[in-house]
């Protein structure tokens, strides 16, 4: 009995310890997300710039609005998208690595609590939510169409997110 309650203090201490870290890598993966995503917005606000800058030579404001279109689209649909895609891999790779550092830390403590119905249920249901993070999108665009676009993180299983 001495033993399981050990045992389940190492446990529950290993688990917060991978909490942890992987909070650590999510904050670093969200803080490179903003800062190349605001770079990327940064470089679209000066191109939409020129673009009015250059006006000049068209006849009515019309003839740039198609302009200025294509460049916000362009941001959205594939310059913000790839980067949230880019940021999800990076993120389930991170997950990945962190969690499989934890279960070769958790196998000797597991090993001998083999026949213990608590610890398989534990590994069942881990295996089960992990599966069900590293399935999904970690980061993802929310394109819905609301007439203001704001920016910003939301959560989705935990993870963040970016809201557009």
């Amino acid at each position: 009995m001495k033993d399981i309650v050990r045992t389940e203090r190492k446990l529950s201490r290993k688990v917060g310890y991978l909490a942890d870290d992987l909070d650590s890598v999510f904050r670093a993966i969200v803080s490179k997300g903003c800062r190349e995503m605001e770079s990327e917005v940064d470089r679209t606000c000066r191109a939409m710039t020129r673009i009015v800058n250059e006006w000049g030579i068209y006849s009515k404001v019309d003839n740039i609005l198609p302009q200025l279109e294509s460049e916000l689209q362009k941001l959205v649909t594939r310059t913000l998208k790839y980067e949230m895609d880019d940021l999800s891999n990076e993120a389930r790779d991170g997950i990945k690595k962190r969690v499989g550092d934890f279960l070769a830390d958790m196998d000797p403590i597991i090993s001998k609590m083999q026949d213990s119905r608590d610890v398989q249920e534990f590994q069942n249901h881990l295996d089960k939510e992990l599966k069900i993070v590293i399935d999904d999108d970690l980061f993802k665009m929310d394109n819905s169409e609301d007439e203001e676009v704001n920016y910003g993180w939301g959560m989705s299983h935990g993870i963040a997110y970016m809201v557009s």
